[in-house]
């Protein structure tokens, strides 16, 4: 939805399937929002523009094993515009630390 403060009133904005609008973040000129899309087909950012009522995709995540946690896999930019995605590894790289204390 979307709020236009002269005439107080909400509009409908951009219609999604459930799911397919998580974690949206304004690109750095407040043009864009972008948005990580789980259900309408391959895993995915796309964005809406200002204005428009059609969101876009900008690339497809591919098979980036990404960390489900509580809310889902969680996605942002960086202040430069790039993504941030958290990556889930913990499984396959196993650490060790050997301590010998005197």
């Amino acid at each position: 939805m979307l709020f236009n403060f002269k005439t107080r009133k909400w509009t409908t904005w951009l219609k999604e399937p459930a799911g397919s609008f998580t974690y949206p973040v304004w690109s750095g000129d407040s043009q864009f929002l972008y948005f990580d899309d789980f259900v309408t087909g391959a895993e995915a950012i796309r964005r809406v523009q200002v204005g428009r009522s059609e969101a876009e995709l900008v690339f497809e995540l591919g098979n980036l094993e990404r960390y489900p946690g509580a809310l889902g896999p969680w996605t942002s930019r960086a202040a430069d515009g790039s993504f941030m995605f958290v990556r889930d590894r913990s499984t396959q790289e196993v650490y060790q630390l050997t301590l010998e204390l005197p």
